[in-house]
């Protein structure tokens, strides 16, 4: 294989692999499918520098291969399946945190850091990444930044995209782009950087970037509120962030049907802070620590006498805390269902209300064997719905697509709050994208990767034939 030859003479051999099924590749390969099956099989490439990409980018040009780029693979829309045979690019061997500056409040690091690794790092210099996501432990820069990712800490400071200050990314040509500036203000020209986060790979390689840092604080107060309907679950968000001084950093909602299910699971190794029957639950940090804890009870007592909270806890130790984010975090028993759609959908934070309600109905008409389960990021309208059709049932599942993605247009949503659009929600952009703007998107993935061998077949439909 004239290509494999390529890429060990540029890399070295030990850094180029068969991506077959039946090779181990690490860290690599434990979430999406690789290629398969007959003909040339995909290869594993891991430059070690910015300059190595470029050399990767070029030797796939001059042989037509794909490129896919691939991170800590915890992404759950196939956003690195390769269905062809594909260079899969893996930026691991690029792992250097390159500077954390705590005068400009910046951490510079290469696509290849875990994002947990440059987590501790910040903190240990007393200070704080604030994206953060469920997968610390395995994501890396260049996935989180590429998918834009989420996660727990949006309500206060926003998802990665409000948090990269620069980036430097290779283009489909070999073009390096270099925007590691650590601006906060820059109004010269177009914010280029933008296009990249959240492309999945598509318009560019992001190779290095740089995000704002804020200072540590003290462990935030968690609680566990029950309350009666959305309404009060929803007016519960408005005044815990109006009363603790806009510290709230998380409210987590979950409707009953999965705290019942998830922290009264048998097999669920944690304690159940509150008692199940609730309609919701919410799960709240609040920015202050132990100095916090009695205004924080303050609070909460004037919001049950108010009525919004029907029950509640606030964590005393490290146990409770634990306790009470296992029910949010631990969504084990969920996967013992059998098989199950998981969604990742967005709409105004007014709306999550009616939109689980028309999920619900939608879900009772069409699937009526199935079961719903709606939790999410109710600090910022993103809201997830866990379809469970029952044994033998895995056929429902365009059925589903079709109740979620049609109620969520009807409430002019999006179907990707967070897990952005791979290969697996591709064909249900047009729900919530205007023709006209799928039609922008295709301009400008073929304005910077014209041959289109950037992770292809994801985030921009093809031309309906």
């Amino acid at each position: 294989m004239k290509i494999r030859e390529a890429l060990s003479e540029l890399l070295g051999e030990r850094y180029v692999a068969e991506a077959s099924g039946g090779v181990d590749l690490g860290p690599v390969v434990h979430g999406e499918r690789l290629h398969g099956g007959s003909g040339p099989v995909s290869l594993l490439a891991k430059p070690a520098n910015t300059a190595e990409v470029v050399e990767v980018l070029k030797l796939a040009a001059r042989f037509r291969w794909p490129v896919v780029p691939v991170g800590g693979r915890t992404g759950t829309v196939g956003g690195t399946e390769t269905p062809t045979p594909s260079v899969l690019l893996s930026l691991e061997r690029m792992n250097r945190i390159e500077e954390i500056d705590c005068a400009a409040m910046t951490v510079t690091a290469e696509a290849g850091v875990g994002l947990q690794t440059l987590q501790e790092a910040v903190e240990s210099q007393g200070l704080v990444l604030p994206v953060d996501i469920g997968a610390r432990g395995s994501a890396t820069v260049g996935g989180v930044v590429s998918t834009n990712a989420g996660g727990l800490r949006a309500i206060r400071w926003g998802v990665t995209r409000d948090n990269v200050l620069g980036i430097e990314a290779v283009l489909a040509d070999g073009t390096v782009i270099d925007g590691l500036r650590k601006l906060l203000k820059d109004n010269a020209g177009y914010d280029w950087k933008h296009l990249m986060i959240g492309s999945e790979g598509t318009l560019g390689i992001v190779t290095r970037a740089i995000f704002k840092l804020q200072q540590r604080s003290a462990p935030p107060a968690t609680a566990l509120l029950a309350c009666s309907d959305f309404t009060s679950a929803l007016a519960l968000l408005r005044r815990l962030s109006a009363e603790t001084g806009g510290r709230l950093t998380s409210f987590e909602l979950s409707w009953r049907e999965v705290y019942d299910l998830v922290a009264h699971s048998p097999d669920w190794n944690h304690r159940a802070p509150l008692a199940a029957g609730y309609p919701f639950y919410a799960l709240v940090e609040i920015d202050g620590g132990d100095a916090m804890l009695g205004e924080v009870e303050t609070i909460l007592e004037r919001l049950m006498a108010d009525g919004l909270v029907v029950d509640g806890v606030l964590a005393r130790s490290s146990r409770d805390c634990d306790d009470i984010w296992a029910t949010r975090d631990d969504m084990s028993p969920l996967g013992r269902l059998g098989p199950i759609f998981a969604y990742d959908v967005s709409v105004p934070i007014d709306l999550m209300g009616e939109l689980a309600e028309r999920v619900a109905r939608g879900v009772a008409e069409e699937l009526p064997r199935a079961r719903l389960f709606t939790f999410g990021h109710a600090g910022d309208g993103n809201l997830h719905f866990v379809i469970a059709p029952g044994h033998g049932r895995a056929g429902d599942a365009s059925v589903a697509d079709h109740v979620v993605f049609r109620e969520t247009g009807a409430l002019r949503g999006s179907i990707s709050a967070e897990h952005g659009v791979g290969l697996h929600r591709l064909a249900a952009l047009p729900y919530t994208r205007t023709p006209e703007e799928l039609a922008l998107m295709r301009t400008l993935k073929s304005a910077l990767d014209p041959e289109g061998l950037l992770n292809p077949g994801k985030v921009v439909p093809p031309v309906a034939s």
